[in-house]
Formats: structure tokens, C-alpha cells, sequence
């Protein structure tokens, strides 16, 4: 995961964690906590740990539903993987 705080004010901190959903919706995994500090004008980069549920690894889709607290506030991102 990479991003860029473009803001010339306001850095950015808070965590990244999360869920992987499967076909049916249903939950198939975590997405292990990640501290993110980013101040103004710079970039971020690491990468996103978890664990996902064998039983999961045959399916055709699943969603990494990504949760971003911040001092801003909290939102969430869906990304969608087909194998």
C-alpha cells in the first residue's frame, strides 16, 4: 500500500486494519493492524499483513475491505481481487 499526503498543512496518522470477505460475503479473514504517520507533503509506503482462511484460497473473488482511522476521521475502501 502506498500513498502520498499531497497537503502542504496537515499530516496524516492513524491505522490501517480490516477484513477479507469471501464470495458470499461472508468473512474469511483479518487484516492485521498497520500504524501509518505521514506528514505534509510526503509519501507512505509499506505493505498489509494478514491471515485468510484455507478453505477461502479456492475462490474466484474476494474483497479486502480496508478500515482508516485518522485524526480526520474514520472510512473505509473495498478492493476487489479476482483470481
Amino acid at each position: 500500500m502506498s500513498f502520498t499526503d499531497a497537503s502542504q498543512n496537515f499530516g496524516v496518522s492513524g491505522t490501517v486494519s480490516g477484513t477479507i470477505l469471501g464470495q458470499a460475503g461472508n468473512i474469511v479473514g483479518t487484516i492485521n493492524s498497520l500504524n501509518v504517520n505521514v506528514g505534509t507533503q510526503s509519501s507512505f509506503a509499506d505493505q498489509l499483513t494478514g491471515f485468510i482462511d484455507q478453505s477461502a484460497l479456492a475462490q474466484k473473488t474476494v474483497t479486502f475491505q480496508l478500515v482508516f482511522q485518522t485524526t480526520f476521521g474514520t472510512f473505509t475502501e473495498d478492493l476487489v481481487e479476482n483470481a
